[in-house]
């Protein structure tokens, strides 16, 4: 084998062995920067809970809300599930860090973040699962799309569009 070839054929192997550790390298960003979105999304799916569970106020719900929420939920529909809610389970006394799921959805023919968030209350009156779809908007915060809070021992009590990419309907989705 005459030197050129070895030379390139080393050569060759240099660049396959870089395009190899590149592409390491970016899908291990990308993983990154997945877990401090999730991270983010449990954060905020923690701190809305309590801030709406605390008086179950609608205007805090609607101050967090995205616009496909408030879209299948009007106010009074609103006020009604979170009297409910409030009847049944009293204010918040803690709500867990729970965990949120990332990924990437398509809104209205464009990629959007979508992370479904669940946890565990403790209210007053009883605990309770709390599960949230979430959006980040492009503003970079975070909006609840659909909450679901289902109290231990009764039916789950739902509000919301039931995925971001579809349209609304009573259900949070998985």
């Amino acid at each position: 084998m005459s030197r050129l070839v070895k030379v390139a054929l080393a050569a060759i192997g240099v660049v396959v062995v870089l395009i190899l550790l590149l592409v390491w390298g970016a899908v291990s960003w990308g993983q990154n920067q997945m877990g401090g979105m999730e991270e983010d999304a449990a954060e905020y799916g923690q701190w809305a809970m309590t801030e709406i569970g605390q008086a179950w106020s609608p205007e805090v719900l609607k101050s967090q809300s995205s616009a496909e929420f408030l879209s299948v939920m009007p106010s009074e529909n609103s006020e009604a599930w979170l009297d409910a809610l409030s009847n049944l389970l009293g204010p918040v006394k803690t709500v867990e860090r729970g965990k949120a799921e990332v990924e990437l959805t398509r809104l209205k023919g464009k990629d959007a973040f979508r992370a479904v968030y669940t946890s565990t209350g403790e209210f007053t009156k009883r605990k309770a699962e709390v599960r949230m779809v979430l959006l980040l908007k492009q503003q970079g915060g975070w909006q609840i799309a659909s909450i679901g809070v289902m109290p231990d021992g009764e039916p789950p009590q739902r509000a919301g569009a039931s995925e971001a990419s579809s349209p609304p309907s009573a259900d949070p989705g998985p």
